[in-house]
């Protein structure tokens, strides 16, 4: 198997890092997006008038170098490597303690592992290693594969990070489904005016997890009642019997648009 063996030898080993040191460093900030969510919706609820957190990983996408080199570090061109005055090549061994590393470089000394355990650990063992993705594609790959089980928005992508055109992320993104290196599943935040967003949630494939919302599965409990009914036709009253969790919100916003899709449904069917 090509792909076993492309991966059989990059183990994470002293080889395949190195040691660079960071002119600046930022702040480390760990978030937690489902920590909002309403337990009864499962929807985000947010606070629209706070600001917005501050991005301690900027995207800067590199450019096309000989080197073969992707990524999105604002650090790539000011970084030193300072590898072998903290490890010897022959054989690897440490040449400064801990204490002298954090007296030397302070925060600022990180490990950057190569171009190729980089990418084969976004891509996961099932993938294929000869895939190509272009320099924007594999920015956006290496920004879902940080957020691990939170995920990324696509919405916060384009808007935030990116700061591009939907319409033009539609394209960075448009290879990483092609290739099955990302998962999307659709996503709701209500803001503090009430008003919904919707947007979509992208995971890699190991990290995916379904969020789905108590209205998903409303949804799909009615639709599969219609589909036993005669003629895939109910009242809203033999519903309700049906399902008793049924929230009368869900009935004013939610239903009328569920059965105008399920009965289009049965029609192209």
């Amino acid at each position: 198997n090509k792909f076993l063996e492309a991966f059989l030898p990059l183990k994470f080993n002293a080889i395949n890092v190195l040691f660079c040191h960071l002119l600046m460093f930022g702040v480390a900030l760990v978030s937690f997006r489902f920590k909002d969510i309403d337990a009864e919706t499962g929807i985000e609820v947010t606070d629209s008038f706070t600001d917005t957190p501050k991005d301690i990983y900027p995207i800067d996408v590199v450019p096309e170098n000989k080197d073969g080199i992707q990524g999105s570090c604002a650090f790539f061109n000011t970084r030193k490597d300072v590898t072998k005055q903290v490890r010897s090549k022959s054989p690897l061994t440490p040449l400064v303690s801990l204490n002298e590393a954090l007296e030397r470089y302070g925060r600022k000394l990180v490990v950057v592992a190569s171009q190729c355990l980089r990418y084969r650990a976004l891509i996961g063992s099932e993938s294929d290693p000869d895939v190509k993705l272009g320099s924007d594609s594999y920015c956006v790959l290496e920004r879902v594969g940080r957020a691990r089980w939170q995920g990324e928005l696509q919405r916060d992508l384009h808007g935030g990070s990116f700061k591009v055109d939907a319409r033009k992320f539609h394209y960075f993104r448009k290879s990483l489904v092609r290739y099955q290196l990302v998962t999307m599943q659709s996503y709701v935040r209500r803001m503090k005016t009430g008003q919904q967003q919707h947007s979509i949630l992208l995971l890699l494939k190991r990290f995916h997890v379904n969020r789905r919302t108590k209205y998903d599965i409303l949804m799909e409990v009615t639709s599969n009642f219609l589909q036993q009914c005669p003629n895939q036709f109910s009242t809203v009253i033999m519903l309700r019997e049906h399902v008793v969790s049924i929230p009368p919100s869900f009935c004013r916003s939610c239903l009328s648009s569920l059965l105008l899709v399920v009965e289009s449904c049965l029609f192209f069917s």
